[in-house]
């Protein structure tokens, strides 16, 4: 067997998590996203790692015993208040890879045009599925905070939205609630290091 399909062997049995690190590899999650440094000091296929990333994020999660939540989607609309009224806002859908269940969060946003186009009034709504913020609204810091980069518009996230599949996020659900609403001000990336991750390997086999 050649060094690369033993590399490929080694890749693709057992437990992905266990087996890169027995042989020497080091993995972490840094800002949301998956880090490997191979012990060979090469550096791991992009085509390779796009297709175990979501493997190796959920065996991490589980063997350090954190809760993880990817994006999954979002719909902008209006959505009921403790208060039963209405408001307008986007909810973004997340999967916690530990567990498989589903999450989400509200954010208020805007789903009217802020200003006078050719064709449309200052008030008119926007096209299904856009909407729009400023820099006071909560949705614009959370955006920040996750590092990517900003639209040049602040009304043209909806063509920005499936960036965030690229992070994995840290979130506090909301315990006064039992359908899976996370805390809005609790979504970050995620960061484990590779002494985390090392300690709990070490700790488990």
């Amino acid at each position: 067997m050649t060094d690369k399909s033993l590399t490929a062997h080694v890749y693709e049995s057992g437990r992905l998590l266990s087996r890169l690190i027995a042989k020497g590899d080091q993995l972490a999650i840094v800002s949301g996203r998956l880090l490997i440094i191979s012990a060979s000091g090469k550096e791991v296929p992009a085509t390779w790692l796009d297709k175990h990333k979501e493997e190796l994020l959920t065996e991490i999660l589980k063997l350090t015993k954190q809760n993880g939540f990817m994006y999954d989607s979002y719909t902008a609309g209006n959505y009921s208040t403790d208060n039963a009224g209405k408001a307008s806002g986007v909810t973004l859908q997340f999967i916690n890879l530990s567990t498989s269940q589903s999450a989400y969060t509200v954010f208020n946003a805007e789903l009217t045009r802020a200003r006078k186009t050719r064709n449309k009034e200052a008030g008119t709504p926007l096209p299904s599925g856009q909407f729009r913020v400023t820099k006071k609204f909560y949705f614009y810091k959370f955006w920040q905070a996750t590092g990517l980069k900003f639209p040049p518009r602040l009304c043209a996230f909806h063509d920005y939205m499936g960036n965030l599949k690229d992070l994995l996020f840290t979130a506090t659900l909301d315990t006064s609630r039992t359908d899976g609403r996370l805390e809005k001000t609790s979504i970050t990336p995620l960061n484990i290091t590779y002494e985390q991750i090392k300690t709990a390997y070490d700790s488990h086999y």
